[in-house]
């Protein structure tokens, strides 16, 4: 009996570690590939991106940004450009996100993070998103999404921004890489 124990036990640990060593990106590939739909969208800045409400310069009116929700959906007023994805482009997408980066450019911090562009994620009626600035290449996501920005770093950025300019969604785009 303690062999069939010295036997599973090894097994055991290792079938564990491997549940608990999924990664933040996996799991946002699958989302993505699972999803009742994606949409992708760029818009305006919004609140939840501003520690508090900008001055104008050389005047004292403060300028007050949307929301990015409304209750428990995006804010349809943030929206400038909205494109659906087909299944194909979903695949796609998700190819991107799952692109391995070189463990050398991990410890990048954004610098500005204004997003202007999101992948929303919709499964039964419930939204995932990800939030994205392509100025200084930060993100954020929905609390059920455990991607950061050192799952998304460099040629990532660039195959991103190309694919969110070739579903027509140039908004605040800049048009280097």
């Amino acid at each position: 009996m303690s062999n069939h124990f010295i036997f599973i036990f090894p097994l055991l640990f290792v079938h564990t570690f491997c549940a608990l060593g999924q990664t933040g990106i996996d799991e946002a590939a699958h989302r993505i590939t699972t999803a009742d739909s994606v949409i992708l969208i760029s818009h305006v800045v919004t609140n939840e991106n501003h520690d508090k409400p900008e001055a104008i310069p050389n005047d004292t009116t403060s300028i007050s940004f949307p929301s990015f929700f409304s209750g428990d959906d995006i804010n349809p007023a943030i929206i400038v450009q909205r494109q659906l994805l087909s299944k194909s482009n979903i695949a796609a997408l998700a190819k991107i996100i799952r692109k391995p980066i070189p463990k050398s450019n991990i410890g990048y911090v954004p610098l500005c993070f204004e997003p202007h562009h999101s992948i929303l994620i919709y499964n039964k009626g419930r939204l995932s998103y990800i939030d994205i600035c392509f100025h200084c290449n930060g993100l954020v996501t929905s609390s059920d999404l455990n991607l950061n920005n050192t799952d998304f770093k460099n040629g990532k950025w660039k195959d991103m921004k190309v694919y969110f300019l070739r579903h027509g969604l140039t908004y605040e785009m800049e048009d280097k890489f």
